[in-house]
């Protein structure tokens, strides 16, 4: 039922259920974390430009529970990616939820790989 709501169409909506879900994330197991950002991820790539703002706001407060190899490995990819997405409000949804990201990697990975998107 969750992953319905991250879909809807009405914002508050959608912003409870990540709300909820990033909740969720503090007290559940690691299988179950693995799971939360399989949906982020899906989130990531949907076609819906609302549905990818959506999901850099996860990314970002879900950055802190993965650590620094995962967001080196796995979220800073998909930030880059979203950072060059189409659509402007994406672009700017990416540089308003970098903030819980960068203090988890380290400033020179930062530097290398988030700070071109902006050059």
């Amino acid at each position: 039922m969750l992953d319905d709501l991250l879909y809807d169409k009405n914002e508050q909506v959608k912003d409870k259920a990540i709300d909820i879900l990033l909740d969720i994330r503090t007290v559940v197991q690691n299988d179950d974390k693995e799971h939360i950002m399989k949906l982020t991820l899906k989130l990531a790539h949907d076609a819906d430009h609302m549905n990818k703002v959506s999901a850099l706001k996860i990314l970002n407060k879900f950055a802190q529970d993965m650590g620094q190899t995962i967001c080196e490995c796995f979220i800073i990819p998909e930030i880059k990616s979203l950072g060059m997405d189409e659509y402007v409000q994406v672009r700017i949804a990416v540089a308003r939820n970098l903030i819980n990201i960068s203090k988890i990697v380290s400033f020179d990975y930062f530097q290398h790989h988030i700070f071109p998107l902006y050059n």
